[in-house]
């Protein structure tokens, strides 16, 4: 039996996340982040919305993953089907087909508060049950899913959208400015303790309810970028 942090246990994990990641990029092969950018720039231009809190960039599944595997090892979490994900700011729904890659979620809800990009977000989430749904019926597919977890999307504001329930958050933050982080702060104390949040860039406040567990450089679509990681301590 092969002990935690091992080789070979490395090995298999990096081997299930490069599968995955194939699988996720097949999934958004027709909606390249050059689409959700232009689909973002028309509607801010159209509706004169100058905000650098909708500045749209997309994450990297295999960054996510790699974050996700290490909350598994190092705390256990996530080693049996069920939770809810959610994407704040979820653009056209890449970071939610990511959470629902990563572990059998009962739900992975995506929130996003400009219309055209929610509008192709459940586009792509048709692609994706589609796509799992003749994938999980091969003997042969890189998931132990029972079912494939549910996407909800909606067409919200992050700030008045209830996340409380949320086990996993997600945020693209690197462009959010220091007021939204603190309105998100404030939300995130309605968590419950054991939960985890993963903010790219920008840090929440200091404040001792959220410790942060991991922190490392990580590739995103624009460029590397700082992943904070969360687990809220009480």
């Amino acid at each position: 039996m092969e002990e935690e942090g091992s080789p070979c246990k490395e090995d298999e994990i990096s081997a299930m996340i490069k599968d995955r990641s194939m699988i996720y990029l097949d999934i958004v092969k027709n909606y390249p982040c050059s689409f959700g950018k232009v689909t973002s720039k028309k509607e801010r231009q159209t509706k004169n919305l100058c905000s650098q809190n909708l500045t749209y960039g997309e994450i990297v599944y295999s960054s996510i993953a790699e974050v996700f595997e290490f909350i598994k090892e190092e705390y256990g979490s996530f080693m049996k089907p069920g939770g809810t994900f959610i994407d704040l700011g979820s653009g056209i729904g890449k970071g939610v087909i990511t959470g629902a890659l990563l572990h059998e979620f009962e739900e992975c809800l995506g929130v996003e508060i400009l219309d055209d990009l929610y509008q192709k977000s459940t586009e792509l989430r048709e692609v994706f049950y589609d796509y799992m749904s003749k994938l999980l019926k091969k003997k042969s597919n890189p998931f132990d899913y029972s079912v494939i977890p549910e996407i909800k999307l909606y067409h919200a504001d992050i700030i008045e959208f209830d996340w409380a329930h949320a086990d996993f958050v997600l945020i693209n933050s690197t462009c959010f400015d220091l007021d939204l982080m603190a309105k998100i702060y404030e939300k995130a104390k309605a968590l419950k303790e054991g939960s985890y949040i993963l903010t790219l860039t920008k840090k929440l406040p200091a404040n001792d309810e959220f410790e942060m567990i991991f922190q490392a450089k990580k590739p995103m679509s624009w460029a590397d970028a700082t992943v904070n990681l969360y687990k809220k301590v009480k």
